[in-house]
């Protein structure tokens, strides 16, 4: 068996499984602008691409602060309890996983990497 993972490696991973559902939700949001306006051979709106561009923005960042957390560093750590707290309000599903990542994070917050 491989050696047991480490907290902050624990915790950068879900939060990374935040930032990838994150882009499912995006992807969901891009179907559903796209969708009805290619059916209705319509034009799409600049306007409309904002929630859409807000989550993809959002699931980069998200990505790129657990990959920061899984490498230790201190910056991704606090960005990381900051998503954590904010994701337990994604009831339910967001809530698991930032509690859990929450916890991890402070479990491992002195431990390297």
């Amino acid at each position: 068996m491989g050696e047991a993972l480490s907290s902050i490696v624990r915790a950068g991973r879900l939060i990374r499984l935040l930032g990838w559902i994150y882009i499912v939700i995006a992807v969901v949001i891009g179907v559903a602008i796209i969708l009805p306006n290619v059916v209705a051979n319509e034009s799409i709106e600049a306007a409309l691409w904002a929630p859409f561009a807000a989550v993809v923005v959002i699931a980069l960042l998200v990505l790129a602060i657990g990959a920061g957390v899984k490498q230790g560093k201190g910056w991704a750590k606090v960005l990381g309890a900051i998503i954590c707290v904010l994701s337990l309000a994604n009831f339910p599903l967001g809530t698991i996983i930032g509690a859990i990542a929450l916890f991890y994070l402070i479990k491992g917050w002195d431990e390297a990497a």
